[in-house]
């Protein structure tokens, strides 16, 4: 009997506001649940499981140079690049033998003649390539083309260093913040709110200091939580660049499960 009205009806807008954000999440995640399920050729309210709970290292990932050896390795667009540059060499290989000269070698029998050792038939062709020209021609197609597929695999490996680096800065970003979260501003709001409601029970403080402090904890609470699933994406990104599995639990040396 000590609060006064204004401090009750703070407290109930306050409450209704929170209810009002906790039907936007519940519309949020049933949207973000069909698409999920849609992604699964799943029917849109179909159960999923429960999240595996999100543990963001202190560990940095691997050096530039060790992600940029991964990816050169087992990024499937390399492998297929490089396979059309090795389909290109067969290509002119076999475009250069066009300009030599066809030897055949064949053996018969030839059962009309009388004289039996004239009967056996050994013979040889030699076919002369005169129309030089045609041959040119794919031979220069062939050496284009892989001229084409070696300055795609550079400049897609230019690209991809570039993304990969990006992609590496962006993780080593959202651990620094959760860090920051974790050991600085979730203390701090924890702090201010106690403070708030130690005035405010001793008459020192008003009951608008309190509602602050509670809003100022559950946004900072709130904003930890989406730094930690930006950390997640973050490094699934990396690990889309790479080509595979990191795992920052481990050191750096073990920390790429192949």
């Amino acid at each position: 009997g000590l609060a006064t009205k204004q401090d009750a009806l703070q407290a109930e807008v306050e409450l209704n506001n929170l209810k009002n954000q906790e039907l936007i999440l519940l519309r949020q995640q049933v949207a973000i649940q069909a698409r999920i399920n849609a992604l699964l050729n799943r029917v849109p309210d179909a159960s999923l499981p429960e999240a595996e709970p999100i543990v963001v290292s202190r560990r940095q990932p691997p050096t530039f140079q060790e992600l940029q050896a991964l990816a050169l390795t087992h990024h499937p667009e390399f492998s297929q690049l490089n396979a059309r540059i090795s389909a290109g060499e067969s290509r002119i290989t076999l475009a250069e033998k066009a300009f030599f000269p066809d030897f055949q070698v064949g053996m018969g029998y030839n059962s009309l003649w009388d004289d039996a050792d004239k009967r056996p038939i050994l013979g040889v062709s030699i076919n002369i390539p005169l129309d030089r020209s045609k041959r040119r021609s794919i031979l220069n197609q062939a050496n284009a083309e892989i001229r084409r597929a070696e300055w795609l695999l550079i400049e897609r490996r230019t690209e991809l260093l570039a993304d990969l680096a990006q992609a590496r800065a962006e993780v080593i970003e959202a651990q620094s913040s959760v860090v920051l979260y974790q050991d600085k501003l979730i203390p701090l709001a924890e702090e201010y709110l106690e403070s708030a409601i130690a005035d405010y029970q001793s008459g020192a403080g008003g009951f608008l200091n309190v509602i602050t402090a509670e809003q100022r904890k559950l946004s900072t609470d709130l904003a930890h939580a989406r730094t930690r699933a930006d950390y997640v994406r973050r490094l699934a990104e990396l690990e889309r660049w790479t080509g595979v599995s990191i795992n920052l639990s481990l050191p750096t040396s073990t920390g790429v499960k192949q």
